[in-house]
């Protein structure tokens, strides 16, 4: 999101961190922050796990590590946002070495000088939380999607619920559809 809408959020919307908020109070957030934005100030890029596993294994064999994979995620977001508005500033979660994030945006753009903040707690910045809640509206939907696909519903994060719904898919479906509904460098895989 271009950081100068974050007036808009904080003065009514009550846009936070996604992690402090109920899943039904997200997808709420995600539509205001879509109908205040517009279709040119905000990106959304969904990375089902099939994706998802296939870009970290192809990182991995380039010896890349979850990082660079954080790191390419957020900049295909960057770039869609910054082929639509002239916004200059960008303001982003730190989680690696921010040289992973400045050195892609100079490829994609370079004879354009871009502003880039990352900081670790960056979804105090009310622009990174409305991010934050448009990232997590679009994984929830993913979820719902994939339950109604399969019949069956998968439990969020790491438990002995999510094990045993990834027992009962891989008997019902086989293992192969296990790359489908999950990240499978996760441990609990």
């Amino acid at each position: 999101l271009p950081t100068g809408r974050s007036a808009t959020f904080s003065s009514g919307l009550g846009v936070m961190d996604c992690k402090r908020l109920t899943d039904r109070r997200v997808t709420d957030l995600a539509a205001k922050v879509r109908e205040v934005c517009g279709p040119k100030r905000f990106a959304e890029v969904e990375l089902p796990p099939d994706t998802y596993n296939r870009v970290y294994d192809d990182m991995k064999r380039e010896g890349k590590n979850l990082n660079a994979l954080l790191a390419w995620g957020h900049v295909r977001v960057m770039e869609n946002v910054l082929k639509q508005t002239p916004c200059h500033r960008i303001i982003a979660d730190q989680f690696g070495d921010e040289r992973l994030i400045r050195s892609r945006l100079k490829v994609a753009f370079p004879n354009r000088k871009i502003n880039l903040i990352q900081r670790h707690g960056a979804e105090d910045h009310t622009a990174v939380a409305a991010a934050s809640v448009l990232a997590r509206a679009r994984f929830l939907a993913w979820m719902t999607r994939t339950s109604e696909r399969y019949g069956m519903t998968f439990p969020k994060g790491a438990s002995a619920a999510v094990t045993e719904a990834a027992r009962a898919l891989v008997a019902k479906q086989g293992p192969e559809e296990l790359c489908k509904v999950a990240k499978l460098h996760f441990r609990t895989t």
